[in-house]
């Protein structure tokens, strides 16, 4: 599933922004207890949002920076006082193999892919000016950055392990904050990416198998603790094999289940997705007065309430990393008007 339209929420809130600078004074509380019983204390960073991996340089510029899209972030982290944190990732991470001496600020198609997948695992190579761009954003800026796990040939290591390190190697203007290994691994039978046995297990044995090497290989050396990757990356969650529940008996997290002290180490949090209505799956036709009826938030977030709640369980925490009114990319009427 892409990311969210960004482009079109970049350019509202720039302009919300810049009409509220003269009026609006934001004064926290002190402590959290004069904020009364509202929630726990949030990162300033909360407010995140998610960008597509092949539209990154839209956002950043290629050789020239895009000041509008850095102005508008910095700005956010005028009033926050920290950058928010931005999720490099969505369905094309999983179409994208790192090429050390490749030096376009584009992403080239691969002329000899050789991945499976409806879009080929290998589709796109990016090169070293994919970070250089990426640094561009303010700095500390905390990103999860999302990893191919799609790809699956002989060499998946050794290529999943060199764009780890691409991306760490990236860290001195922004905090790469955690990685994720995989796009929405419960749709990969349905975007070609697997066939055959499919399921929580399988996808448990991958993601361990590829954090295990990068661990050993990336973090390790440089002093990372391995609690570095977040699990699931899901979106059609409820009613398949990819809940939290079921990934606690995979090997992702087998410590919780008291079966190997070392596994659960890998695990920094759960992250999901959520869009409040999907085109081609939603059974009702969307106008934006009943998008804008608060009453339907609630059972919008119902099901992933429970999810919070079997990720606390855990002791790990929760991230909805991509959400939107209307996926996969958005409607017309919808996404692209300020409400």
């Amino acid at each position: 599933m892409a990311s969210i339209r960004t482009s079109s929420l970049l350019c509202m809130a720039y302009a919300a922004l810049s009409n509220a600078q003269a009026s609006i004074s934001l004064a926290p509380p002190s402590t959290p207890g004069t904020a009364g019983n509202v929630s726990d204390t949030l990162s300033p960073s909360f407010a995140g949002m998610g960008i597509e991996p092949s539209n990154l340089y839209s956002f950043t510029g290629g050789r020239t920076a895009n000041q509008l899209s850095i102005n508008l972030l910095t700005t956010l982290a005028s009033y926050t006082n920290a950058p928010p944190h931005l999720r490099i990732g969505g369905n094309t991470a999983d179409n994208m193999i790192w090429e050390g001496d490749f030096t376009g600020y584009y992403l080239r198609t691969n002329p000899n892919p050789i991945g499976q997948g409806q879009v080929a695992s290998d589709f796109f190579i990016f090169g070293p000016s994919y970070f250089e761009a990426m640094s561009r954003f303010p700095k500390n800026t905390p990103i999860t950055f999302g990893l191919n796990l799609a790809y699956d040939d002989a060499d998946y290591i050794d290529r999943i392990v060199a764009e780890a390190q691409a991306a760490l190697n990236s860290t001195a203007n922004i905090n790469l904050f955690s990685f994720e290994i995989g796009n929405e691994p419960d749709l990969y039978l349905q975007n070609g990416f697997r066939n055959g046995t499919w399921n929580n297990f399988v996808y448990g044995q991958q993601w361990t198998d590829r954090a295990i090497a990068i661990y050993e290989q990336v973090l390790r050396p440089a002093g990372i603790s391995p609690d570095f990757f977040e699990g699931a990356c899901t979106a059609s969650t409820i009613g398949n094999s990819f809940e939290i529940v079921q990934l606690l008996r995979t090997t992702m997290v087998a410590a919780v289940n008291g079966t190997d002290s070392t596994m659960d180490t890998f695990l920094s949090g759960w992250n999901q997705h959520d869009y409040f209505y999907y085109i081609g799956v939603s059974g009702y036709n969307l106008v934006l007065d009943f998008l804008m009826d608060l009453s339907q938030t609630p059972t919008q977030f119902a099901e992933w309430v429970q999810q919070q709640a079997a990720a606390a369980a855990t002791g790990k925490p929760y991230y909805l990393r991509e959400m939107a009114s209307v996926g996969p990319v958005g409607e017309t009427g919808i996404s692209d008007v300020f409400g």
